[in-house]
């Protein structure tokens, strides 16, 4: 409804603002919506969302499925942390050092080179000669 003669209004029936009317808004101070996440940076309304979009506080996501900070969890972690966890996350991908080069999540490595055929293992047969050799290439 119309603020002044209380007629109802459509959104057909608003108009942009006028540029002084945008110009003062966007000249406006306003805190940082992460402030409950500690961020202390007061912006102009027309610098907020360039500061949001790199805000260190701001809540994120781990990108690898299966971390308790991955999108759809109900953790997350500050956009400041989200590299070092990144690099140190129990599920980020990984690649075979044996020789297959699979690519898994890292907490899987060691159940992998259980059955990597790429692994090297010492020959058993008749005692064992003691020579290594790839665990696809044993007879």
């Amino acid at each position: 409804n119309c603020p002044v003669c209380r007629e109802p209004l459509s959104i057909r029936d608003l108009k942009p603002p006028a540029r002084l009317v945008r110009n003062l808004i966007g000249e406006l101070k306003i805190s940082c919506p992460n402030a409950e996440f500690g961020c202390q940076s007061i912006q102009m309304v027309q610098l907020i969302n360039s500061h949001i979009n790199e805000c260190s506080v701001a809540p994120v996501y781990c990108p690898f499925p299966g971390c308790q900070f991955h999108d759809g969890g109900t953790k997350t972690l500050p956009r400041k942390d989200l590299t070092s966890h990144s690099e140190s996350c129990e599920f980020r991908l990984v690649v075979c050092q044996s020789g297959c080069n699979a690519e898994l999540p890292q907490n899987m490595l060691q159940e992998h080179e259980s059955v990597c055929p790429a692994f090297k293992v010492q020959c058993d047969n008749n005692g064992g000669c003691g020579t290594t050799i790839a665990r696809e290439d044993m007879l």
